[in-house]
């Protein structure tokens, strides 16, 4: 084989790892269930650029109260129900939160002053 030849190969390798169809070592969480898209783009032509909570109630009949779905690579998770977002967003915050608590600025008064 020539060198150009391998080296191209090498290149469709990267390009395709990078581009998320060849899979990497990286674990990630299962995404909640959702439309299917096209390789690469997804759901870009599915998509509606007008009334997107028409097509989310919709699309919610079918796959439920959370949802997602990946444009050009890159998830979009919806919620469609106030019932899922309470629990998301408020019961379970300390799951999705990184920002660490400063127990002893609380106890000072400090803790709705300090900023990360």
């Amino acid at each position: 084989m020539e060198p150009s030849a391998i080296f191209a190969l090498l290149l469709l390798l990267i390009g395709l790892t990078l581009s998320g169809v060849l899979p990497t070592h990286r674990a990630r969480l299962p995404l909640p269930p959702g439309p299917r898209g096209l390789p690469f783009v997804g759901k870009v032509f599915g998509r509606p650029t007008h009334h997107l909570w028409l097509t989310y109630l919709k699309w919610g009949e079918t796959f439920g109260d959370v949802m997602s779905f990946k444009v050009f690579g890159q998830p979009i998770v919806v919620v469609n129900s106030f019932k899922a977002a309470s629990d998301l967003l408020e019961k379970r915050s300390s799951n999705y939160s990184t920002r660490p608590i400063f127990h002893m600025a609380e106890l000072m008064g400090w803790g709705w002053n300090m900023a990360v």
